[in-house]
Order: C-alpha cells, then sequence, then structure tokens
C-alpha cells in the first residue's frame, strides 16, 4: 500500500523525505484514467485525500498537500504539516498563503508548523534575451505567463518575489537546461 512504501522510503531516506499528496484535477484526469483509476467527483476526491492524509500523519515525516482548489487549500491548512501552490500568480499566491495561515491558526493544530511552497517552471539563459529567444523556439507562444523566463537576474527577482509572498520553499521545474 502507500503507506507502507512511504514508512518504508522513510527508514531509508530519513528526514530527506516530504510525501505530497493531492486530489488530482482535470489535468491528471488522462493520467488517471490511462492506469484505470476511477477520477471521481472532486468531493469524492477531497474526501480520500483526508482519509489518506489522516492515515499518513503522525508517522515521522510530513505530510504535504499539493493543489489549489479551496477545499483542498482548507483542508492543508488544517490538517497537513505543509501546502504545495502550483504555479499561481504571485499576488494570487501571497493571497492563498495568508488564507491558508489564518485557517491554520484556527484549526486544532495551530501551534505546529505549517510550511507554505509555490512550484513553477523556469526557463533561464545566460541574458533575458537568450531566454526569450530560446522560449520562441521552445514554446512559440510568447503570450504565456505561466513560466518564470529570463537571464539570472530576472528568474531570482521572480523567485525572490513568491519568497516574500510567503513561500518557505520554492520547487522550480528547469526548461531546458541545455546550453
Amino acid at each position: 500500500t502507500l503507506i507502507s512504501a512511504t514508512d518504508t522510503l522513510a527508514r531509508i531516506a530519513g528526514e530527506r523525505i516530504v510525501v505530497s499528496l493531492g486530489s488530482g484535477d482535470s489535468e491528471s484526469e488522462a493520467e488517471q484514467v490511462a492506469y484505470g483509476l476511477s477520477v471521481g467527483t472532486a468531493d469524492d476526491r477531497v474526501a480520500a485525500l483526508d482519509e489518506t492524509v489522516g492515515k499518513m500523519s503522525g508517522r515521522g515525516y510530513p505530510v504535504w498537500i499539493g493543489g489549489t482548489a479551496r477545499q483542498v487549500r482548507r483542508l492543508a491548512a488544517s490538517r497537513a504539516d505543509g501546502w504545495n501552490c502550483w504555479n499561481a500568480p504571485v499576488g494570487q499566491f501571497a493571497t492563498w498563503v495568508s488564507e491558508a495561515r489564518a485557517a491554520r491558526f484556527e484549526s486544532a493544530r495551530a501551534a505546529e508548523r505549517f510550511t507554505c511552497s509555490w512550484g513553477g517552471l523556469a526557463l533561464v539563459a545566460e541574458t533575458e534575451r537568450e531566454a526569450t529567444e530560446k522560449w520562441e523556439r521552445l514554446a512559440g507562444d510568447t503570450t504565456r505567463t505561466d513560466v518564470i523566463r529570463g537571464g539570472p537576474e530576472q528568474v531570482a527577482d521572480a523567485l525572490r518575489s513568491y519568497a516574500q509572498a510567503g513561500a518557505d520553499w520554492i520547487v522550480l521545474g528547469l526548461l531546458d537546461s541545455a546550453n
């Protein structure tokens, strides 16, 4: 089962493990169907997530919940050790962090540490211009704003804004790390 496998991994990895769970969304639906898993309603998935978090909590490793749906964020704040937000704009992320921390304060776990993280994609090049050229070659769509891109300074500034908005951790996927 998931818990047995995670417990084994935790014995091997020690404090280097963070378990992150989610309820699934429209982006993961095709993958779930391909593996023969039932998609279910959002309420069904959140209920299953709640049950799983309850079973995995207190086993010696942090359990985070990932997702941006309101009920998922509230579940993270009240039941998990942390919350991961994927790819929200910095203003939206700041609002959600504030809401999550307020909900945590009202929960039975108010005194326990609650970690907020932001995850997203970035394309980094030597200069902002090179990053734009690389982006145009890779994606062709210069209007997309959901990928941080630029030279090291621009990317660092963007990531700093997420830290200032409340991210304790940043999980960054680098696009095209080739020179």
